[in-house]
């Protein structure tokens, strides 16, 4: 078994993502009822609007989306701003249990593809130049500093856009 099982195994996602919950008897949510989305006045007039921008293709677990938002919403306590994630998690993750026996290998790559597998979470799948996290602020420096701080939160290879001005 990977070490990260939410990682994409292929340079192209070429399959639809495992999105059907009608025969999944329970799904894992995390801390998805606890998430809130959106944060501050979205009618306010900010400086300056920046962008968090995936430069790959990756999974992005409940989890790691829930810590970045706490983050985020720490270091802006005290200062105006609107802050809105623009995605949610919605692909079911599964995977199969190893036997601790002799030969269990040939049990796991025969059913790869089967529905026999457990689900053990549920991701946000982006995709290469997409955005995460939309930040209104009126400080630059500020904004820059706590997309920063997300970026560490989530998997790497991000960049930070500053797409308005005053």
């Amino acid at each position: 078994m990977h070490k990260d099982p939410f990682r994409i195994r292929h340079k192209n996602i070429n399959k639809m993502p495992n999105t059907r919950q009608d025969y999944i008897k329970r799904i894992p949510i995390g801390k998805l009822d606890q998430m809130k989305f959106t944060y501050g006045d979205i009618n306010k007039k900010f400086n300056y609007e920046l962008n968090l921008i995936s430069e790959n293709e990756k999974y992005l677990s409940v989890n790691s989306l829930d810590a970045t938002r706490v983050a985020l919403n720490h270091l802006l306590l005290n200062n105006d701003f609107f802050m809105k994630i623009l995605v949610y998690p919605h692909v079911i993750v599964k995977s199969h249990g190893l036997m601790g026996i002799a030969k269990a290998e040939r049990l796991c790559k025969g059913m790869r593809q089967s529905g026999s597998a457990k689900p053990i979470g549920i991701v946000a799948q982006v995709h290469k130049n997409q955005p995460i996290i939309v930040l209104r602020v009126n400080d630059l420096n500020l904004g820059r500093k706590v997309l920063e701080v997300a970026s560490k939160k989530l998997k790497p290879s991000w960049k930070i856009v500053q797409v308005k001005s005053a």
